[in-house]
């Protein structure tokens, strides 16, 4: 479909194509063969009437290289039989020719994208598909990387709903080191109510009032029950 949104700047009309549409690209391909084969007259003819004495050999050259800057004779054979407007005889002797001169599209033609393909193209780049710019034009790659991605999405395991829940993470918790300390309980069997207790070992030692209040007296004293453990 021709997207016939006509815009005015600085004098030409504007005619926004589907690059898509077969019809469109179709109509943007003529403009651009109709603009190179103006362009190649023009500079064929700036060349001759800046060079009025150049040689058969100098056009020729200068001929030839126009003519593939331009794709002359594709455009010319995709047009089928443009309209000519003037020939203008240039060179002198056998130098002499005539310069085929093409009117000048009135009407430019550009594409105008369509904003879901370029969606599309968006979300193939992101994915990681090297398929160029998003520029709305949906090519072989475009399509077939649109495939590929549409294939995976469907081979994706379903999540059950406790799977789409927030995991709580486990935190490991880390054990810290236990000092030794002095416990005294009055329960203790036998006469020692002093014991020193090295959690880090595992032991308990009894030891007599004395020695706790001095060679332990940086030790902590807990006043608990007594347990055999």
């Amino acid at each position: 479909m021709i997207l016939y949104v006509k815009k005015y700047q600085q004098g030409n009309r504007i005619l926004y194509v589907d690059p898509n549409d077969p019809a469109g690209r179709a109509r943007y391909k003529a403009y651009n063969d109709s603009l190179a084969l103006y362009n190649a007259g023009q500079e064929k003819l700036k060349f001759w009437r800046n060079n009025p004495t150049a040689t058969n050999v100098e056009l020729n050259k200068n001929q030839s290289e126009i003519d593939k800057n331009f794709d002359y004779y594709g455009a010319h054979a995709r047009l089928g039989y443009p309209h000519i407007i003037d020939m203008v005889p240039v060179g002198a002797g056998d130098a002499l020719r005539n310069i085929p001169l093409y009117k000048k599209p009135v009407e430019r033609v550009k594409y105008k994208p369509n904003p879901e393909i370029v969606d599309k193209q968006q979300q193939l780049i992101d994915a990681g598909y090297n398929i160029g710019k998003a520029d709305g034009v949906w090519g072989k790659k475009s399509e077939e990387a649109w495939q590929d991605l549409q294939s995976k999405k469907q081979s994706e395991p379903v999540k059950t709903p406790a799977e789409t829940l927030p995991q709580k993470q486990e935190t490991t918790k880390v054990k810290m080191p236990i000092e030794p300390y002095i416990k005294y309980s009055q329960d203790a069997p036998g006469p020692a109510k002093y014991w020193y207790v090295n959690p880090q070992k595992g032991t308990a030692t009894p030891i007599n009032k004395n020695v706790a209040t001095t060679t332990y007296k940086n030790l902590e004293i807990v006043n608990t029950p007594y347990k055999n453990n």
